[in-house]
């Protein structure tokens, strides 16, 4: 510990390491200059000792204290998040000055460390991915169709950014046209979703170990909890499968990050928030959820934390924070609106379109019978979702959040409570779209469960100090090491036979009957979706023919995606689309057209085709059949041909000639 010393003049005693005081200035000049004069002698400085100090969990660490403008400005210490921290005391209050780093591994740095899991989960991912795709002919058609989109953007014979679509939020695509010009060059163009969802699924990580090293969770604790929660067969299936889940996710997390951050530094706390909500909702419809409860969240955390400060000065202050959480996502989602309404000539096209989540096919208010239409208008119908849906894929996030209410509850705590409102916040959005028949009842919708989990965790036991209270070492390594890890492990196991449930994803099924051995279910499953070999048919035809083919890209499928050339395809985000299909004759060479037998209404709504020529399935005078594709849903692909003339009577009293 640093002694005390005598002052030089006989003073009193001064802090070994600090500089010599200056002679105090007559009192008639108590007022300092505004610049240092030239004659006023250098400061001496002198090394500052470390001080060690004794942290909640028993461990010493060594503090060095920031230097001050101030040579007698006294020094404080504390912890936020599991960080020792060394504040100034100065009139408005602590303002941290310096923090030490998390614990990492000897000899890394911060930025090695994330390198080295980006890095590891990335290559992991990419076999993942490799295996889903190529190994067991795995894929999710929401992934196919934006990848599709993101071709029409790039390689249509109308290349244009609105083919984009404006009924899913923009990002997922915007990713994959950045990555389509090095995966079509390498011939995988079909893999593009894939390798997008699993670059971000690597910043996830990344994102999670930060957060779990902010709350002060040691190495080998973060590895342990992050493997356990990444072994949940949701996650891994849809942080690989090219699907939107895991670009969700890493905002969500940086959400929670920065939120982890406001006492520590607020204005980058809050910015750091404001933009990942903009950039979420970009992603999903969901950040609108989000952004509502996290500003309800910031507002009380403004109130609780406004000590001494007066009221027009806390009204002023809240009023600040909200504007910077939320001037991004209202500016992002103003944008949204504006660029429906000057394409597509509806600002809410994205939400009020046939395209769109409310017209899809796959929900329960165009799909009766539905496995979720118990929830339609039901308030307890949809709590059962909710809970089911929550306990399928991470049981022990209930618990998890009970003892984070109770803990932001009993200790006042600002921060826990805006973390269980965002942890909540998207239920919330699940709730209003189960209620009006607007979700699918897919396993996806939840994926985030399992990373939101280890966090609530760590924050209430290390904010607790309950490596004390349990009593020793051994008992805390009992807990973080043995029964954490086990119920993570046991809420995997109730997500892996939740997949094999009829009323789940096609995909979720199928993975979860592959790991299992059931082959007779797996067969039975993949007889309902289109079969990758169906799809190289399709595409090897196309291919062999020459001239234009007429189609709807919503429609189509894989087969898209492994043609030799996607400018001869017509397609529905074409400009000149509809004028070719109302006079395809000599503008067109082909038709392709999908067995419009057994489809509902939804289904049939969205297919451009079928809305002006209603059977054209059956053939018309202008089309002569060309090859039938037989498959779970057969396709016919037809030539088109001059239309027969109709004969011409001869006039009144000739007689028609003999032809040659």
């Amino acid at each position: 510990m640093a002694s005390d010393s005598p002052d030089a003049a006989g003073g009193p005693r001064r802090p070994v390491g600090l500089p010599p005081a200056r002679p105090r200035r007559p009192a008639e000049d108590v007022t300092p200059p505004i610049a240092t004069p030239p004659e006023a002698p250098p400061v001496e400085t002198t090394p500052i000792e470390t001080t060690p100090i004794e942290t909640p969990r028993g461990e010493e660490r060594r503090l060095t204290p920031g230097l001050s403008p101030t040579p007698f400005k006294p020094i404080r210490e504390g912890r936020v998040g599991g960080r020792t921290l060394a504040t100034d005391l100065t009139p408005s209050g602590l303002v941290p000055i310096r923090a030490q780093r998390p614990e990492r591994a000897p000899g890394m740095t911060p930025l090695q460390v994330d390198l080295a899991i980006f890095g590891g989960t990335l290559a992991v991912g990419l076999l993942i991915a490799a295996y889903l795709y190529y190994g067991l002919d795995l894929w999710n058609a929401d992934s196919l169709s934006r990848t599709i989109d993101a071709q029409s953007v790039l390689f249509s014979r109308d290349p244009h950014l609105g083919a984009i679509g404006f009924v899913w939020p923009p990002l997922p695509t915007l990713t994959r046209i950045m990555l389509l010009p090095v995966t079509h060059l390498a011939g995988m163009a079909d893999f593009t979703g894939q390798l997008s969802s699993v670059l971000f699924a690597a910043v996830t990580v990344v994102m999670l170990h930060r957060i779990l090293a902010v709350l002060g969770l040691t190495p080998a604790v973060r590895v342990t909890w992050m493997g356990a929660a990444l072994l949940n067969p949701v996650v891994i299936l849809h942080f690989a499968n090219g699907t939107a889940e895991s670009a969700f996710t890493l905002l969500v997390l940086l959400v929670l990050y920065s939120a982890l951050r406001l006492d520590l530094a607020p204005l980058p706390a809050l910015t750091g928030m404001g933009l990942a909500l903009a950039l979420a909702l970009l992603v999903r419809y969901e950040a609108l959820a989000i952004a509502g409860t996290t500003a309800l969240a910031v507002l009380i955390y403004s109130v609780m934390r406004r000590r001494r400060a007066e009221s027009q000065q806390l009204y002023v202050r809240t009023e600040a924070m909200l504007v910077a959480l939320l001037s991004p996502i209202v500016f992002v989602g103003l944008m949204w609106l504006y660029f429906n309404w000057s394409i597509q000539g509806d600002a809410l096209f994205f939400y009020t379109s046939p395209y769109s989540i409310r017209g899809a096919a796959d929900v329960a208010r165009n799909a009766p019978g539905h496995v979720l239409e118990y929830a339609v208008h039901s308030v307890p119908g949809t709590a059962s979702y909710i809970v089911e849906r929550t306990l399928q894929v991470s049981a022990l996030f209930i618990p998890a959040s009970v003892a984070l209410a109770l803990f932001a509850w009993r200790r006042r705590d600002p921060i826990a409570l805006l973390l269980l409102m965002v942890s909540l916040s998207i239920h919330a959005m699940q709730a209003y779209q189960a209620y009006t028949g607007s979700i699918a009842p897919w396993l996806r919708y939840w994926v985030y469960l399992p990373l939101l989990t280890p966090i609530l965790l760590a924050y209430v036991l290390e904010r607790a100090t309950w490596s004390a209270a349990l009593g020793g070492r051994g008992a805390r390594n009992a807990l973080v090491f043995g029964l954490v890890p086990t119920l993570v492990l046991a809420s995997n196991a109730v997500a892996f036979d939740s997949m094999r449930s009829p009323e789940v994803g096609y995909d979720e099924q199928i993975l979860a009957h592959v790991l299992a051995g059931d082959r007779t279910s797996e067969e039975r499953v993949r007889s309902a979706i289109p079969s990758k070999d169906f799809a190289d048919e399709i595409a090897e035809r196309l291919n062999a023919v020459e001239g234009t083919v007429l189609l709807d890209k919503q429609r189509g499928g894989l087969f898209l995606l492994n043609l030799d050339d996607p400018t001869r395809l017509v397609i529905d985000s074409d400009r000149d689309f509809l004028k070719l299909l109302h006079s395809p004759v000599g503008a067109v060479d082909w038709v392709l057209l999908p067995d419009p037998h057994g489809d509902t209404d939804a289904v049939l709504s969205h297919d451009s085709i079928y809305l002006v020529y209603p059977d054209l399935y059956e053939g018309a005078p202008w089309l002569a059949l060309d090859h039938e594709f037989t498959g779970n849903k057969d396709w016919r692909l037809y030539r088109v041909v001059e239309p027969p003339q109709p004969a011409v009577p001869p006039p009144p009293g000739e007689r028609p000639t003999d032809a040659p």
